[in-house]
């Protein structure tokens, strides 16, 4: 039989179900493939996304540390400072004492 694609009965009702099964069940593994091969591309992307922005977080971290050593350091030199100062105070209260001591009615 030759295949005449407009002649209305060129097909039997069985050949049709037949055709829809088996375009059914072909479509089926073409669809996966085409899902798979998707699937595997926005892996591709969301892993080079996850890559860049762990690249960030460890940049931005680094960055922090460093910041959050130099706050200690400079936490460090202001408490030295302010135990000079609190020791300069106390010893020019001390001198004060002493001047008063001796010249209770201040230089003449």
């Amino acid at each position: 039989m030759v295949q005449d694609y407009h002649i209305e009965d060129a097909y039997s009702e069985s050949d049709i179900q037949v055709l829809s099964s088996v375009s059914e069940i072909l479509a089926a593994p073409i669809s996966k493939f085409k899902y798979q091969k998707q699937l595997k591309a926005l892996n591709r992307d969301l892993e080079k996304i996850v890559t860049k922005r762990t690249e960030q977080l460890e940049k931005t971290l680094e960055n922090l540390s460093y910041e959050n050593e130099e706050r200690k350091n400079t936490q460090a030199k202001l408490q030295k400072t302010q135990k000079e100062l609190e020791l300069s105070l106390k010893n020019e209260k001390e001198l004060n004492l002493i001047k008063n001591t001796f010249y209770p009615n201040g230089f003449s």
